[in-house]
């Protein structure tokens, strides 16, 4: 008897012993992830802060002669090249 209850004693120390360093070790976890919680945020006051950078504007008359050409090279490969599932001996081949 003397020995289980020794066992025991050993056990339930053991155990004691456990449960704290993993409440230290949660506690330290907790702590960090706070930490990195609060600088996240005073990193992203400070974006918010700054200006937004203005959009520039689009050139009209460079966009419809893109679009034109565009138009016309989907034209002469009679499609788009996304869509082309035939080898017709175009450059850009699918899958390569």
């Amino acid at each position: 008897m003397g020995v289980t209850a020794t066992a025991m004693y050993a056990f339930a120390a053991v155990s004691a012993a456990s449960a704290v360093d993993q409440h230290r070790s949660a506690k330290k976890a907790r702590k960090a992830a706070e930490e990195n919680a609060a600088k996240e945020r005073e990193a992203l006051a400070a974006l918010q802060q700054e200006a937004a950078a203005p959009i520039p504007l689009a050139d009209e008359d460079a966009i419809r002669k893109h679009r034109r050409r565009s138009i016309a090279s989907q034209m002469r490969r009679r499609g788009r090249a996304s869509t082309i599932l035939t080898d017709s001996g175009a450059s850009d081949t699918l899958g390569a």
